[in-house]
């Protein structure tokens, strides 16, 4: 996990910062790599209204629970996105899913415009409630 003290203010700051915009919106964040395998088993555009309705769901939770190692788990299980993106797209291309294969590639780019578009957030209360939590984590 995490340790504040091991590392430089700019990597916190720069650390904090991510993973206070990711808690934001993080049923979009964590879902990334994994939403798009539901696309072979339902309309796409019912799979994005999903994702986002979920998103709105999350904004009571946001700031009143925060999980350090959980976030540090959806931050790094995110790292895989693009492999897993590519190897959706390539099966869903080879069972004739041409658009949802397309969908599957911009994905990350469709879930960007669904941040945008939700409700803002206070970015600087969500930093302090994450630099609390991965202080009192240690």
């Amino acid at each position: 996990m995490w340790k504040i003290e091991e590392h430089s203010q700019k990597e916190n700051r720069a650390f904090i910062s991510a993973r206070a915009s990711e808690w934001a919106n993080f049923p979009l964040f964590v879902l990334e790599p994994f939403i798009p395998i539901l696309f072979y088993f339902a309309k796409w555009w019912y799979i994005i209204i999903g994702a986002y309705l979920l998103n709105l769901l999350w904004i009571p939770v946001r700031y009143k629970y925060f999980d350090p190692k959980l976030s540090e788990f959806a931050w790094k299980m995110n790292k895989i996105k693009w492999g897993v993106l590519f190897g959706v797209a390539i099966f869903l291309f080879t069972k004739k899913m041409l658009v949802e294969g397309i969908v599957t590639l911009v994905w990350p780019f469709i879930t960007l415009i669904l941040v945008m578009i939700s409700p803002p957030y206070d970015i600087e209360k969500m930093k302090e409630i994450v630099t609390k939590a991965f202080s009192s984590a240690q």
